[in-house]
């Protein structure tokens, strides 16, 4: 089922592509077998979600082409903690109104090459999570999210070197480019599994 591919969450868009109809929805809304997260986006069953739950329901609260991305990212990744109640970061192609639980980001042209999927839910790659980050994190929390990364194999020359060539001028490219080259970017490292790739 189509929840339990996206940890217990779907959007009104879906369910209507499924088939369902609009009074089909609101009865099951009015039954509590929908639970509103979102504008246009229910937990299936009940309304408690995991992180992973309320990740996917904040990306899909921005339309198709969204992706987790900034701290969100980062903390899905595992690159830095993830702070209890924190507000969810998502790019996205159109412009969003940020709510108490999102902040999005709008990112016209969204490169696909930026883009990924880890444990089902889209999510930017690893170096343009970093690249993100540079922009707005502090110089010890960029180094400890990239430290991060390098540990866990998650960096590649190519792919390093891809980004900033796609990259020239965008802010945050030259704290990117100083701390990854800080941290030997280009030394070997294990590949990323591979339902789970970060470049």
């Amino acid at each position: 089922m189509l929840a339990s591919r996206q940890h217990g969450v779907v959007a009104y868009w879906q369910l209507i592509r499924l088939g369902f109809s609009r009074r089909e929805i609101a009865r099951m809304a009015e039954k509590d077998q929908l639970h509103r997260l979102h504008r246009g986006v229910y937990a299936v069953g009940h309304p408690n979600v995991s992180l992973e739950g309320r990740y996917m329901a904040a990306t899909l609260a921005c339309g198709e082409g969204a992706v987790l991305s900034h701290w969100s990212a980062a903390g899905h990744w595992e690159l830095l903690g993830v702070r209890q109640g924190a507000e969810i970061h998502v790019s996205a192609p159109r412009h969003r109104r940020p709510t108490a639980a999102i902040t999005p980001h709008w990112v016209p042209g969204l490169d696909s090459r930026d883009c990924t999927r880890r444990d089902g839910i889209p999510v930017t790659t690893v170096t343009r999570t970093l690249l993100d980050l540079a922009a707005i994190a502090t110089p010890k929390q960029l180094q400890r999210a990239t430290n991060q990364a390098e540990r866990k194999g998650f960096l590649t020359e190519s792919a390093v070197r891809e980004l900033i060539e796609r990259n020239r001028g965008r802010k945050g490219i030259k704290e990117f480019v100083a701390v990854t080259a800080a941290v030997n970017a280009g030394t070997p490292t294990a590949p990323a599994p591979t339902s789970r790739s970060p470049s």
